[in-house]
């Protein structure tokens, strides 16, 4: 718990890195992003829970209508936490060569050194979309399986809090994977690289989660959490790292 509460801290600390004049005009755009589409995925939002209200209702015989007290606020929590994630993930997909570039100038600012990339701007467009659709890929293997198995009768409530699990891992994955890709990792290397540490990138994933169920807050979560977890891996480097041994290797 310690750990959680540790990537917690780095989850946070992100916000007070926005403030530095140096990183201001790289915030802009994630912003922008943020906010139009936390607008129409709320828009969204609203339809569907009327409608999965609705079918709740109509789908639990009159005997059980009790139950719809117990599932619906899991229902609720599983939709609300993967429409989030497909939030975020969207916003991070339109967002990913301005988050590449400002993981670089915070990891600078922070004393680290950029990773000095000589492809093109086009090139670095393409290599980082096809790292958003990877990772994204990569969540719905594992998700929809999960939300599959909510609907079943005792393991609904295991596989609720293995989603979430889920959801919270893989934002944490997401964002770290901003400094641990400039620093020249793929995604199946930082996967294994962070699993020596998973509980401070759950907990790091966790917060950056609850801060995007905030209003006005979550149109900030994004470059925030791109800069926490730089700084995460900044600080905690040393943590994931056998020494002597190159973890691009």
């Amino acid at each position: 718990m310690g750990a959680a509460a540790q990537g917690a801290g780095y989850a946070l600390a992100g916000f007070r890195l926005l403030s530095r004049p140096r990183l201001r005009r790289f915030v802009v755009i994630p912003v922008l992003v943020n906010i139009v589409l936390f607008v129409i995925c709320g828009i969204l939002l609203v339809n569907w829970i009327d409608q999965l209200s609705n079918a709740l209702v109509q789908w639990l015989p009159d005997w059980l209508d009790w139950l719809s007290y117990l599932l619906w606020p899991i229902f609720l929590l599983i939709f609300i936490g993967l429409v989030l994630f497909g939030f975020s993930a969207l916003a991070n997909l339109i967002g990913a060569p301005f988050n590449g570039v400002l993981a670089e100038r915070c990891a600078v600012l922070l004393g680290g050194a950029p990773f000095g990339s000589t492809r093109p701007l086009w090139a670095e467009v393409m290599v980082a979309l096809q790292g958003e659709l990877h990772k994204l890929g990569y969540f719905l293997m594992r998700a929809v399986p999960l939300a599959v198995l909510t609907l079943i009768p005792g393991i609904g409530l295991l596989a609720s809090m293995l989603l979430l699990w889920l959801t919270a891992w893989m934002l944490g994955l997401g964002y770290l994977d901003y400094p641990l890709g400039n620093a020249g990792l793929a995604f199946k290397q930082q996967r294994k690289l962070l699993a020596r540490r998973r509980m401070l990138v759950l907990g790091f994933g966790a917060t950056v989660f609850v801060l995007t169920l905030i209003p006005l807050v979550n149109f900030l979560v994004m470059p925030a959490a791109v800069c926490g977890a730089t700084q995460l891996w900044i600080s905690e480097h040393s943590e994931f790292v056998t020494p002597g041994v190159d973890p691009a290797a």
